[in-house]
């Protein structure tokens, strides 16, 4: 009967041991910035060396300018940017041909790459992935 409860007790403090271990219910994670459909006011420049994350920013989008291909995007918080990428030459092709406005307010979602020479301006680049007209 001794040794019973020997086991009973020993038993009964791994178990306390393994309770106070444990980590309880598993915390919900924030939600993910894709998940929020607002836009940014402006952009987080990274260092000239290295490709930013992805952002989703509103600005005022020039398609067609006297220099085909320097397609201009000034956010809201008055940054200025190259766009480039085949859907910013799809969306300058089609201001071309007169299907969407020469001069367009836009959700834009990009990334800003390495810094490199631009034949258009000094500024930086930003790589379109995505347009999206904004109505006001």
């Amino acid at each position: 009967m001794r040794r019973a409860h020997g086991y009973a007790v020993l038993l009964g403090g791994a178990l306390a041991v393994l309770a106070g271990c444990s980590s309880g219910p598993t915390p919900t994670p924030p939600p993910s910035s894709a998940a929020n459909s607002s836009a940014a006011a402006s952009v987080a420049l990274p260092p000239p060396d290295q490709r930013g994350p992805q952002v989703t920013v509103e600005g005022t989008v020039t398609w067609m300018s006297s220099h085909p291909g320097c397609i201009r995007l000034e956010t809201a918080a008055g940054q200025s940017f190259q766009l480039t990428g085949d859907v910013a030459s799809d969306n300058e092709h089609r201001a071309a041909r007169g299907e969407q406005p020469a001069v367009q307010r836009v959700r834009i979602t990009g990334y800003v790459p390495e810094a490199g020479a631009s034949v258009c301006s000094a500024g930086r680049a930003f790589v379109t992935e995505k347009v999206t007209p904004v109505d006001r």
